[in-house]
């Protein structure tokens, strides 16, 4: 927050200082980095899966209950009346690892019998007791299954989170460049038009001199015409991703830095793209984590079919006072051990639910294999198209050079009247639309860097 709001700052300085806000990457990165709402969004989402697994432990919680009543009875025999209170307090608690449930209870007993003669007796009570799950839950392999579940959805935020930021941050940083290439191809086509706007007049001059016919002078123009034309197509693309750029930073005047686009460039042509498996990536980290979710809601459906067999134990100690002084002595002892069974017939929703985990198991394991066949297609088609952007670059970078050469020559042969103007026009024209394919190739070629960068992450 505190690097967001130093940015913010700068943007509005940038804004009172200058009419123009020159927007390097490093800060343009920064900011995207820490205001995309998508991103924060993730980052969010990615807490609250961390909150979930806190919420899961509940299970094993410290709980408490009590209770208390009043009582009025008739005594079996009708002679009287026994009226009193009785209360209650106990505390519980679940070990998750091994299913284990143990809990404690003291109670109190205030009982008045109205005969001929009132009798008031105390009977306090202290009750320790085991419960232990032998089919169903054994080892508390279902309470572990909350917190497990929970645990596993927060790994799987924490993979998205990362996949969603730098899919962004990747989109970002082509954009940026993006609009750094259309500025460079505004700057060819208005270079063009200086050349095209020069000649243009020279054939005005020769025309009306009686040494250029008009057809020379139409076609000086037309050259005119299309880089105006082309001039403002590149300044429509530029203004479109300037725009998406502004209102993202939350400024209007703003241009890139140019540099940023060469060095760019000259560090990913000398990427060579290699192959990576996919079970080294973060999208195979991400399924295996679903499958592991899928396999842990699968084999706790599997135990929920099982009957509720338990293993019960509990101490309890009783007191009688008639005057309960303070000092109670426990002179009554009762002990109980056992086992408690419960069973549903049919139990059609545990059987649904573990069906349904096993198919969406198997589902998730097509996923998986779509998943591998989707990324050998892709990362083998980027590295092929990979190296013929390289080839197609070279052979531009040469053809300019070329083009240059030519129109050195022919420059010279129009001085000497020994060559017809339309050469000139005709190789000025092809040298900026080859500059401009060349810069578009350059982009292809960051455009599939990024993609690569995305797979294999």
């Amino acid at each position: 927050m505190k690097k967001s709001l130093l940015l913010l700052l700068f943007l509005i300085q940038g804004l009172a200082l200058q009419a123009e806000i020159v927007l390097d990457y490093e800060t343009y990165s920064s900011y995207v980095k820490n205001n995309l709402p998508e991103i924060v969004k993730s980052r969010l989402n990615e807490e609250i899966a961390k909150r979930s697994v806190q919420k899961a432990r509940g299970v094993s919680d410290v709980k408490m209950n009590g209770s208390i009543n009043y009582f009025n009875n008739d005594l079996s025999d009708s002679t009287g009346t026994n009226s009193g209170i009785t209360g209650e307090a106990g505390l519980s608690k679940r070990f998750i690892t091994t299913g284990t449930e143990l809990y404690g209870s003291t109670g109190y007993t205030r009982s008045v019998i109205n005969r001929d003669n009132s009798e008031v007796l105390h009977q306090p009570s202290v009750t320790l007791g085991v419960r232990q799950p032998l089919l169903y839950n054994f080892l508390g392999s279902v309470d572990k299954y909350a917190e497990e579940d929970a645990k596993i959805s927060y790994e799987i935020e924490k993979v998205q989170t990362m996949i969603t930021s730098n899919a962004l941050f990747r989109y970002y940083t082509l954009l940026y460049n993006q609009w750094i290439m259309y500025s460079k191809i505004s700057a060819i086509n208005q270079k063009g038009i200086a050349n095209a706007w020069t000649i243009y007049n020279q054939m005005i001059s020769k025309q009306k001199s009686g040494l250029a016919e008009n057809d020379e002078v139409q076609k000086a123009y037309s050259s005119l015409l299309s880089f105006r034309q082309k001039k403002e197509q590149s300044l429509i693309d530029e203004m479109k991703i300037k725009e998406e750029i502004a209102v993202q930073v939350g400024a209007d005047s703003i241009r890139p830095v140019v540099a940023h686009f060469d060095t760019e460039y000259n560090r990913i042509k000398k990427h060579d793209f290699e192959y990576r498996p996919f079970n080294s990536t973060v999208s195979a980290q991400r399924v295996d984590l679903l499958v592991s979710r899928l396999k842990l809601s699968r084999d706790t459906a599997a135990n929920k079919l099982r009957p509720s067999v338990d293993a019960v134990a509990s101490i309890t100690q009783w007191g009688n006072d008639e005057n309960f002084s303070g000092l109670v002595s426990y002179d009554k002892t009762d002990y109980k051990v056992g086992v408690e069974v419960t069973h549903s017939f049919g139990n059609n929703s545990a059987e649904a639910t573990y069906e349904i985990a096993a198919l969406e198991l198997l589902k998730m394991q097509e996923d998986l294999r779509a998943a591998v066949l989707n990324y050998e297609t892709e990362i083998r088609s980027i590295q092929v198209e990979a190296q013929k952007t390289k080839n197609i670059i070279l052979n531009k970078e040469k053809n300019i050079r070329a083009l240059r050469s030519q129109l050195l020559t022919e420059n010279r042969k129009y001085q000497a009247a020994r060559l017809d103007l339309s050469y000139i026009i005709n190789t000025r024209n092809n040298i900026a639309s080859e500059e401009i394919s060349l810069l578009q190739q350059k982009m292809n070629l960051m455009a599939l860097y990024y993609s690569y960068a995305g797979l294999i992450e």
